[in-house]
């Protein structure tokens, strides 16, 4: 019976444990201490990281219980401080591989498309001059070719952040070079996207090129890709 009653009083002053920081009811220690593990994981991440955090009321004397609704991260750090919480575990967060040549390259160029389609769905929406192309997924558009040169320059701003992004090296190069080496690099970048994005839109489809992210050209579309007044060959468009 006494073995008994003193499992009980056990049990009793168990149920009764609380956190030293916020008061909420604990079965267990961590770090070592009488705290519950939602404060003990907020020490730990706070301590990793260096970061200071301002007191809400600026006072720092905020309620830090767990009845608190928005509880002051600053007067909860420094209630855990106070009641003599110590981390000494790692003080780095282990930190991501960083990505080889091909992996941020592949990054960088979704990141790029969505852009450009972002920067070209604004542009065709005040565009007088195109009209959509059927497609079950995309919206793809054909336009004039005084409209087109606005999309050219939203291609050639975006090659520019696509290689800022992926060749860290290019933010040390001179303008001048940068210049020429887009000059040399972007008709054969354009073709090698062109390629790219005609079969990923239209696979195998011998009629259609894409020109940008949502615009193309179709060779049985009757629309004059050319000025309205201008009487060149136009044949080059339809082999």
């Amino acid at each position: 019976k006494k073995c008994a009653r003193e499992w009980l009083v056990m049990d009793r002053l168990e149920d009764s444990r609380s956190c030293l920081v916020c008061s909420v009811s604990i079965t267990s220690v961590h770090l070592g201490m009488d705290i519950c593990r939602a404060c003990a994981s907020f020490y730990k991440r706070a301590k990793m990281t260096g970061v200071v955090y301002p007191c809400r009321q600026g006072t720092r004397l905020c309620d830090v219980t767990h009845e608190t609704k928005f509880t002051c991260r600053r007067c909860r750090f420094d209630k855990c401080l106070a009641v003599g919480v110590v981390y000494d575990g790692p003080m780095r967060i282990r930190a991501k591989p960083a990505l080889t040549l091909l992996q941020r390259i592949h990054k960088e160029f979704k990141s790029t498309i969505e852009r450009r389609r972002a920067k070209e769905l604004e542009f065709i929406r005040t565009c007088p001059d195109c009209f959509e192309v059927p497609h079950p997924r995309e919206k793809i558009f054909i336009v004039r070719a005084h409209s087109s040169f606005d999309l050219i320059n939203i291609a050639i701003s975006e090659s520019r952040v696509f290689f800022d992004n992926v060749f860290i090296a290019m933010k040390h190069i001179a303008d001048q070079e940068i210049d020429i080496i887009f000059k040399d690099y972007m008709i054969k970048l354009g073709i090698v996207f062109s390629y790219f994005m005609t079969m990923k839109i239209w696979g195998s489809c011998d009629n259609k090129l894409m020109s940008t992210v949502t615009t193309c050209y179709d060779n049985e579309v009757p629309l004059d890709f050319y000025y309205p007044e201008e009487h060149g060959d136009k044949d080059a468009f339809k082999r």
